[in-house]
């Protein structure tokens, strides 16, 4: 199973026990490997970032299509890993 690869187990979706599934190349994701993943890292005021998954270090949304960060207001770098100190979120 898939799943176990990555040293998961589930079994109460209907797809528990399907064995096909894509296994895309580093920087990519998606159903089809399609989307290009952001850089993240962890987040610049100590909440979950890139530990928890989270894209764009959990302070900006990824283009899928282009694979950079949106950072939110207040954060900059490639993947929103920092504070913009002119911003005043300190």
């Amino acid at each position: 199973m898939l799943a176990e690869k990555f040293g998961r187990t589930y079994v109460t979706p209907w797809d528990a026990r399907k064995s096909v599934s894509c296994m895309c190349d580093a920087g990519f994701r998606g159903p089809a490997c399609e989307q290009r993943e952001c850089p993240t890292f962890a987040d610049p005021l100590g909440g979950l970032g890139n530990e928890a998954a989270r894209d764009c270090s959990g302070r900006g949304l990824c283009d899928y299509e282009t694979g950079r960060c949106r950072c939110f207001a207040g954060f900059v770098g490639s993947g929103c890993q920092a504070v913009d100190e002119g911003f005043g979120l300190r």
